[in-house]
């Protein structure tokens, strides 16, 4: 009788801690991406430019607050060559953090791959929401002369293969 007790007590706890792991899991869980070949960051990108960010101001957009940091543009290789300063989307460090926030600090110099935010018909603030979206400049040579040579094709060949 005592072995039939202490199995149903182990069975009842085994319960329990099963449940109470079903519910915490998904609160601890990660964002995860996927490494991205240069030829898709490419074809995901809006604009690749190398650029440094200089700062970030908090402004009102469609009635919601938000914080736009500032590229001052060194090189464009894809996108308006004539832009000088590009506004790009950033997560609030005062609100509540999603597991798939990236932050940047002002003075980042790098190779930026940028998405266009289309939100409620918004125009010209574009997203860097991806560990990709971001290389270093000390990091970033080699990739910028592949970027520039798979444009180059595609230029020569209409299409990115």
């Amino acid at each position: 009788m005592k072995s039939l007790t202490r199995l149903y007590l182990f069975g009842q706890v085994g319960y329990i801690v099963l449940i109470f792991t079903l519910i915490l899991v998904p609160a601890v869980t990660n964002a995860m991406w996927v490494k991205l070949s240069d030829i898709e960051l490419v074809k995901q990108s809006d604009v690749i430019i190398t650029a440094e960010l200089i700062g970030n101001t908090q402004v009102t957009i469609n009635q919601a607050e938000t914080v736009i940091g500032i590229l001052k543009v060194e090189e464009v290789l894809k996108g308006d060559k004539n832009q000088t300063v590009i506004l790009l989307a950033l997560p609030s460090p005062e609100g509540p953090l999603k597991s798939d926030d990236i932050f940047y600090k002002t003075g980042q110099n790098g190779l930026w791959f940028l998405r266009e935010r289309k939100t409620k018909g918004e125009t010209g603030i574009y997203l860097a929401d991806h560990p990709q979206s971001f290389i270093t400049i000390e990091r970033a040579g080699g990739q910028i002369k592949r970027i520039q040579k798979i444009l180059e094709d595609k230029g020569a060949t209409g299409s990115l293969n």
